[in-house]
């Protein structure tokens, strides 16, 4: 059948062709580099998609099933996600700035996100999933390890480097007393 991908404004078709369905259209949207920012994927079924360095910036992708979606690299800037099955995707390198995840269901991963502060006044957001923790704070991407280095490097005890500081020590509190629970068999359901 015909299927449509199309910008969630204005009905501008971005991506078509003949797919069984909108998961295998834009998977094939996805490898072929089409720029889907802005597109429309409200309540899509997109469970186990490959949208690895997808580019959906500010898309509408409320309530959509991404259940075990390999979203690595993805550009989520802006993207609506109220609502979501985050549960098991991979959310590593995805650029999740001002995107709203409010409601979204992360199954026993978490998202923390703190600011605005440091010199530049951005926002650190931390991604935990699986045992792993990737930070993004500007430009950087990586550790918390790395990102208590580079802060020392750049700011060492001046306001900022205390800023980023405290910001670095909530994630740790906040992670070690969610794996606390989660050990205990607290699932928070």
């Amino acid at each position: 059948m015909k299927i449509e991908i199309k910008i969630r404004y204005d009905d501008k078709v971005i991506y078509a062709g003949e797919f069984d369905s909108l998961k295998s259209a834009l998977v094939a949207a996805v490898k072929a580099k089409a720029d889907l920012r802005g597109s429309d994927l409200y309540c899509a079924n997109l469970y186990g998609a490959d949208l690895r360095d997808a580019n959906l910036g500010g898309a509408d992708l409320r309530c959509a099933d991404l259940y075990c979606a390999n979203l690595y690299g993805a550009n989520l800037y802006g993207a609506n996600l109220y609502g979501a099955d985050l549960r098991g995707a991979n959310l590593y390198g995805a650029n999740l700035y001002g995107a709203n995840l409010y409601g979204a269901n992360l199954g026993d991963g978490i998202i923390i996100q703190l600011g605005p502060l440091g010199s530049r006044k951005d926002y650190l957001i931390a991604i935990v999933c699986k045992g792993k923790t990737e930070i993004h704070a500007g430009c950087f991407r990586g550790t918390l390890k790395a990102l208590r280095e580079k802060v020392e490097k750049t700011h060492g005890g001046n306001q900022y480097g205390q800023e980023y500081a405290a910001a670095i020590e909530c994630i740790e509190k906040m992670i070690s007393a969610r794996e606390s629970r989660l050990n205990a068999g607290d699932k928070g359901e």
